[in-house]
């Protein structure tokens, strides 16, 4: 999720992270595949709070600038929700 925010591409994350998460989960003596499915899945959860993403749907939507903080601050629940949703769900699969 936060590898999104930064570089604003799921796909950028994925090449950002996608190998440290390897490298921990084989570390770890965990499964590799599902730390590599949490990245991929963290990374698009991050993209509802990407900067980049907030810019684009307020020009779009022809929302004022002041009100861009409140599209950041609504989708933040929903991000962080699903952020911990999807950690839930991969940890009682990964063990």
């Amino acid at each position: 999720m936060l590898g999104t925010f930064v570089t604003g591409s799921v796909v950028n994350s994925n090449v950002l992270f996608g190998k440290l998460q390897l490298l921990a989960a084989h570390e770890a003596g965990m499964s590799s595949v599902w730390f590599a499915a949490a990245n991929a899945a963290g990374a698009t959860v991050g993209k509802m709070v990407a900067p980049q993403s907030i810019a684009i749907a307020a020009s779009a939507s022809a929302v004022l600038a002041q009100s861009s903080s409140k599209m950041l601050s609504g989708t933040l629940r929903y991000a962080i929700a699903g952020a911990v949703v999807l950690a839930a769900i991969t940890g009682l699969f990964a063990f």
